[in-house]
C-alpha cells in the first residue's frame, strides 16, 4: 500500500510539471527574465533573492536506452530541479522511479545531454545556461551502469557533492578576504545546516547562518549607480578587498546533433577575483565586461566589438547591458558566494 501511495503520488507530480510546460512560451512565467531587463522595479533586493533562489529548471529525465530491461520501456520523469543543486542530489529520487527496470549489478549513476557527459560538479543552473539553449524542459539522460572514468570524477554519494560545495565557498572566501577562516570556523551542526539550505533551496535558513557566521558584505565598495546607494556583495566578507566571480566562456554552440566528450575543449571556466580598483567606473554589466573581462580573458579580447547583452547569462537570465553590476553583486550571487556568469559566443 505504502508504494502504491508513493507511485501515485509521483505520477500526480510529472503530470502537474507536464501540464505546466505543455503551456505555450507566453504563458510560461519568466520572473528572473523580467527582472533582469527592469532591475529598477518595485521588488526589493530580498524579493529578487528570493526569486533566484526558488528557481527551478524542468527537467525530462530518460533512462540510458541501453539498461532498459522491459518492454516497454519507462516513460521518461519530469522533474523541477533547483539551480542551485547538483546532479548527484537527484540521483535517490532517480533510482526509486527507474528501479524496477534496471539490469542487475552494481549503481555508478551518471548523466548525459545528448551523448555528452554532465559534470557533476558544475551546478545544474550552470550546466543548463552553459547547454540548453533555453529547451524547456531540459532532455537529459540517467545513466546507472558502465560509469565514463575517463571523462568524469566519480561521485558515488551526496557527501561529494556536499564536499564540492563546500571548497567552491571556501575559494570565493578566500578570495574575498585572503582566509577561510569564517568557514573554517563553522561547527559540524552549522555546515549541517548550510548543505541543508542549499538542497532545499532555504534561503531564509541560509540568511540566518550567514547574518552570524558566513561572509558578509560590509568593507567592499560597490560602484554607484542611478539606482540607489551602492549596495554589496554576499560574496564578501568584513575586510573583504575583491569580489568573487565563477566566468565560463562557451565557443562553440552544441547544435543540434549528438555530442561526445571532446565537447567540454570548448567551455572553459575559471575563478576571477575582481576588486573595487577593477571595476571603477565600470557601473553596468556592458562597462564590466568590455573592460574587465574582455582584458582579463584573452579568448574574448579578441571578440570585444561584438559582443552583445543576448550572450551573457547570469542564473539563467540575460541582463541589459544597462542592469547595474551592483544590482547583480547584491542579487545573483549563489550560495558558493561566487557570482557565476557564462559567456555563449555562439
Amino acid at each position: 500500500r505504502g508504494l502504491a501511495a508513493r507511485v501515485w503520488r509521483r505520477r500526480c507530480r510529472c503530470a502537474e510539471a507536464a501540464r505546466i510546460w505543455r503551456r505555450p512560451a507566453s504563458r510560461r512565467a519568466r520572473p528572473l527574465r523580467r527582472l533582469c531587463q527592469c532591475p529598477s522595479s518595485k521588488m526589493s533586493v530580498e524579493d529578487v533573492r528570493r526569486a533566484v533562489w526558488l528557481a527551478r529548471i524542468p527537467l525530462k529525465v530518460h533512462l540510458a536506452r541501453e539498461e532498459i530491461t522491459t518492454t516497454p520501456g519507462p516513460v521518461p520523469y519530469y522533474m523541477l530541479a533547483p539551480r542551485h543543486s547538483y546532479l548527484p542530489l537527484l540521483v535517490t529520487e532517480l533510482k526509486e522511479y527507474f528501479d524496477h527496470v534496471l539490469p542487475p549489478g552494481e549503481d555508478q549513476p551518471w548523466f548525459d545531454y545528448r551523448g555528452l557527459p554532465l559534470k557533476w560538479n558544475l551546478s545544474i543552473g550552470a550546466l543548463y545556461d552553459l547547454l540548453a539553449d533555453e529547451q524547456t524542459p531540459w532532455a537529459i539522460t540517467v545513466h546507472f551502469r558502465d560509469f565514463p572514468s575517463d571523462v568524469l570524477l566519480r561521485c558515488d554519494e551526496e557527501e561529494t557533492a556536499r564536499s564540492g560545495f563546500m571548497n567552491s565557498l571556501k575559494e570565493a572566501t578566500y578570495i574575498a578576504t585572503g582566509s577561510t577562516r569564517t568557514i573554517m570556523g563553522l561547527t559540524t551542526n552549522e555546515l549541517d545546516s548550510l548543505w541543508d539550505s542549499v538542497i532545499k533551496a532555504d534561503l531564509a535558513q541560509y540568511d540566518k547562518l550567514q547574518k552570524s557566521k558566513l561572509p558578509s558584505s560590509e568593507g567592499v565598495e560597490q560602484p554607484q549607480s542611478d539606482s540607489g546607494p551602492p549596495q554589496q556583495s554576499a560574496a564578501s566578507t568584513g575586510g573583504a578587498t575583491r569580489m568573487p566571480f565563477r566566468i565560463y566562456v562557451r565557443r562553440e554552440a552544441p547544435g543540434d546533433g549528438e555530442l561526445s566528450a571532446e565537447y567540454w575543449h570548448n567551455v572553459d571556466y575559471c575563478s576571477l577575483p575582481v576588486s573595487p580598483h577593477d571595476t571603477e567606473g565600470t557601473d553596468t554589466l556592458h562597462s564590466f565586461v568590455q573592460h574587465v573581462l574582455c582584458e582579463r580573458l584573452p579568448e574574448l579580447a579578441s571578440c570585444a566589438a561584438s559582443l552583445r547583452n543576448e550572450k551573457v547569462v547570469v542564473q539563467g537570465t540575460r541582463p541589459q547591458w544597462e542592469t547595474p553590476l551592483d544590482w547583480l553583486l547584491t542579487t545573483m550571487v549563489g550560495p558558493d558566494s561566487f557570482l557565476h556568469m557564462c559567456i555563449l559566443l555562439k
